[in-house]
């Protein structure tokens, strides 16, 4: 989803985009040379040394795991935001304002109570920390103990959710430094569509749209590009119309391969 790092190079002009990958040559397929390459070969010991996730990443639990990539993948966005600091996005999160690299020390809403019941969701698809910060050293450190690897978001969205509760950071009567400068987004920042309905909303047409992406409460929109793998861009469309806006060169780059003509 090479779109989105264009839309977060075009709101943060002044700072680093950098995108870890393990095929620099695959990113650059579908990159346009007009633009600088954010690709950067990741060194995954490396990036975990010196964290709780340094003997993890050698353990027989990761070894037998049954989505072993997908929770490297979880564990190195900790260990680069602990160390490193700054935004972390999921790669098919699109920003839509620069508001949403501005919120320092904020972790997302999948859904709220209302929409999940007491098993509401945070998630790790956006975290916003300074370095160093204990909140993130505590997640790591859980991710290491409690490590599953046969169940999907078990040490994704479900392990930042639980955490959370546990240090009681929601409770302004339980000061921890670990909760410190924790804040949650509001849950209409990321846009959250709801993910059977994805291509649905995103193709509706820009003369009806499903979904309004002007929307001066959503900082971004989370477009899970799983539910595209099968599916192309209809033209005309909401989507169409987000990338045109918000990636203009690696929409037009692309332009073969990820859109389709819909027939009026």
């Amino acid at each position: 989803m090479q779109p989105i790092s264009e839309s977060a190079m075009l709101k943060r002009g002044n700072d680093s985009v950098i995108v870890l990958t393990d095929s620099i040559e695959q990113f650059k397929e579908s990159w346009p040379g007009s633009l600088p390459n954010p690709a950067r070969l990741v060194d995954v010991p490396r990036c975990l040394t010196n964290t709780p996730l340094q003997h993890w990443l050698e353990s027989p639990e990761l070894a037998a795991a049954v989505f072993r990539q997908q929770n490297i993948a979880n564990a190195l966005r900790l260990a680069a935001i602990y160390k490193n600091g700054g935004v972390y996005i999921d790669l098919d999160i699109v920003p839509l304002q620069d508001k949403l690299f501005s919120a320092v020390g904020a972790l997302s809403m999948q859904c709220t109570i209302a929409e999940c019941g007491e098993d509401f969701w945070l998630n790790n698809a956006y975290l916003n920390f300074p370095p160093k910060h204990p909140f993130m050293w505590q997640l790591m450190n859980a991710f290491a103990l409690e490590f599953n690897g046969a169940l999907w978001g078990f040490n994704g969205p479900r392990l930042v959710s639980s955490l959370y509760n546990r240090l009681l950071c929601a409770d302004p009567l339980v000061p921890r430094s670990e909760c410190t400068g924790v804040d949650l987004l509001p849950v209409e920042r990321l846009a959250p569509l709801n993910w059977a309905n994805t291509i649905q909303a995103l193709s509706s047409s820009p003369a009806q749209p499903e979904f309004d992406f002007h929307n001066e409460d959503f900082w971004a929109v989370h477009v899970y590009h799983n539910m595209w793998k099968e599916a192309c861009i209809p033209q005309p469309s909401v989507f169409n119309d987000i990338m045109l806006e918000h990636c203009p060169q690696v929409s037009m780059y692309s332009s073969n391969h990820i859109y389709c003509q819909v027939l009026m």
